[in-house]
């Protein structure tokens, strides 16, 4: 989150891709106040599974960076 923050702030566009069952980036960016949302956008990708890499390539032009928070390792 806080990178995504940080390149974001930094002026680029960037997308937050939530790839935890837990949704945990998603949840934290929804807790942004209104007059101060989070600075990138969050699409949780979670249910992709094995196609994650598909739906992130769908979306990769649009954005400067695209920062992944990824599950635990386990």
């Amino acid at each position: 989150m806080q990178l995504a923050a940080a390149f974001a702030h930094g002026g680029g566009k960037v997308l937050m891709v939530d790839d935890d069952p837990q949704g945990t980036a998603t949840r934290w960016a929804s807790f942004a106040p209104d007059q101060d949302p989070f600075p990138a956008v969050v699409v949780n990708l979670a249910l992709a599974g094995e196609q994650l890499h598909q739906e992130v390539r769908m979306r990769v032009d649009e954005y400067d960076y695209v920062v992944i928070d990824c599950p635990v390792a386990g």
